[in-house]
């Protein structure tokens, strides 16, 4: 399995940099990776709607609860048949090859294998498909229409119709690896595509009339210039995609600077109307953009540590410079304080993520702590402005919101009808959490179970804090048993599974219910299996 992602942050100057990470040796600057090896397959088939084989599929198998990680990717061989490695558990698996449309989700059940080769033909795993009900079944070891067994298949809809044709740049040259789209003006459907290493692309679609349009690097967004293209029956070759002849273009170029420093890796982007073209800045925090020649552009600048920065609007008739300044004074510090953190276990990882969920600013910032055991505080910078929420997620307990109780330097506006409370941010404030005492933690063993009383596996139970703030949960195993654990307080017990409907939500306090003996709780719930 691809090993999780790693989070660096570097600060300091040229020749004397510092580094933030816990990888290896933690905040030496060198990045240890561990792969693991993962031994249980899901095999299946790719194939069209008259169950021909498709080959060079791309595919994708991504877990739908909890752990989420890195997905499993591989590709389809000449007979269609591609094989994931991955751990146990629920996956949903995905299809897709350029020019083709995606094919819908499949959630299938990896468990452990029970020495049934014979009977399935996969010694790594027992696979389920259909939301994780039917044994996929594969002992011929290929797929045959003529006589198929309970394999599983992934469909994708390969129209017997095509546009083709090639992408070129303003000088006529071949565009490589770049995306091509085409949607149809009467449904709206979008088909994705890209060229290969020639510029050439093709797109599958069925009758229609199709608008095609393509990326070119460092121009943006073009369109074929005798759009629409008809399809009735029959493909259409040599559509040649490029830059209007004779166009002129304009450069859009400035720095990004924010509290006295350049931003590297900044991501500009620049609308107008149905145009679109983006860049990042470079290591000295310059951008620089060509665009058709008008007014009316609109550039926008997201930072990775303080989101998306007010746009500005621009006349690019000829070539204009916007700079973004972010004055110092702008950019608050969050200090956020973590009551009781020495009551978690030594090593215990927390994530605290500061946002602007209503924005289309995106506004916002996160941190992670490596081992809260030994955190008092920690902080973070952010930009000034109102409704921003605030979490810290602990693995094996769950998320928590600070309360407006408390608060010192941030405005608090408590949420109504279970929202979360918002604050406003316009100066340097201090953020208290309040982590749950482990060492008193109630113990729920929840048993999930369908409507013929058989155990359910796989199913996600849940609790939702809706004065604290915490939400935690965990997957039942294969005797339909899920534990959590959870501090003194009143939540709401929900259950949800792919293919089943769960039951309404139940408020459950630990401290007063008659299922519960000291600190330890017992619950049934029952899903239903979706027809």
């Amino acid at each position: 399995m691809p090993p999780s992602n790693i989070e660096v942050r570097v600060s300091g100057t040229y020749g004397a940099p510092g580094w933030t990470e816990t990888s290896g040796t933690s905040n030496d600057g060198i990045l240890v990776f561990t792969v693991t090896n993962a031994t249980n397959q899901i095999v299946g088939y790719v194939v069209d709607a008259s169950g021909n084989a498709i080959a060079n599929v791309d595919v994708e198998a991504h877990r739908t609860q909890g752990n989420f990680g890195m997905p499993s990717h591989g590709q389809t061989d000449t007979n269609g048949k591609f094989t994931l490695k991955v751990s146990t558990g629920m996956y949903e698996v995905n299809a897709w090859m350029p020019g083709m449309p995606w094919a819908p989700g499949q959630t299938i059940n990896v468990v452990a294998d029970t020495s049934n080769v014979g009977t399935d033909g996969n010694s790594s795993a027992d696979v389920y498909k259909n939301n994780g009900i039917t044994l996929v079944k594969d002992t011929t070891i290929g797929y045959n229409a003529a006589s198929p067994e309970t394999e599983f298949l992934v469909t994708l809809n390969k129209s017997a119709t095509t546009i083709s044709g090639k992408l070129l740049d303003d000088s006529g040259n071949p565009v490589a690896n770049s995306p091509v789209w085409a949607y149809d003006q009467s449904t709206g459907e979008h088909m994705p595509s890209g060229t290969d290493s020639s510029g050439n692309y093709t797109i599958y679609m069925g009758n229609g009339n199709w608008m095609v349009n393509a990326f070119v690097p460092g121009i943006g967004e073009i369109s074929y210039a005798n759009n629409p293209v008809n399809i009735s029956g029959s493909s259409k070759s040599d559509i040649i995609i490029r830059p209007v002849t004779g166009a002129t273009f304009s450069t859009i170029s400035g720095t990004v600077t924010i509290a006295g420093a350049v931003v590297v890796n900044a991501n500009i982007w620049v609308d107008r109307n149905t145009y679109h073209n983006n860049t990042n800045t470079n290591s000295s925090g310059i951008y620089s953009l060509k665009v058709p020649a008008d007014s009316g552009y609109i550039v926008h600048v997201w930072t990775p540590d303080y989101g998306e920065l007010t746009p500005a609007t621009v006349n690019a008739s000829s070539n204009v410079t916007q700079n973004f300044t972010v004055a110092a004074g702008s950019v608050k510090t969050l200090t956020f304080s973590f009551a009781n953190y020495n009551n978690v276990s030594a090593n215990t990882e927390a994530f605290v993520n500061v946002f602007i969920p209503a924005s289309a600013t995106q506004k916002g910032n996160n941190a992670r702590i490596a081992d809260l055991s030994t955190t008092a505080t920690t902080s973070l910078k952010v930009n000034t402005g109102s409704g921003y929420e605030m979490q810290m997620f602990i693995p094996g307990i769950g998320s928590l919101s600070p309360t407006c109780a408390n608060v010192s330097g941030a405005a608090c506006t408590a949420g109504t009808g279970g929202a979360p409370d918002t604050w406003s941010i316009s100066g340097d404030a201090t953020i208290p959490f309040v982590v749950p005492d482990t060492s008193s933690l109630y113990t729920l063993t929840v048993t999930v179970k369908d409507g013929s009383d058989v155990v359910v596996q796989d199913a996600f139970v849940w609790l939702n804090n809706k004065t604290t703030g915490l939400n935690t949960g965990s997957p039942t195993n294969s005797s339909g048993i899920a534990i959590v654990k959870i501090p003194v307080g009143t939540y709401q017990l929900g259950v949800d599974k792919p293919g089943y409907t769960g039951p309404a939500p139940t408020t459950f306090t630990p401290s007063t219910d008659a299922n519960c003996t000291g600190l330890s709780c017992a619950k049934n719930l029952a899903l239903t299996s979706n027809p």
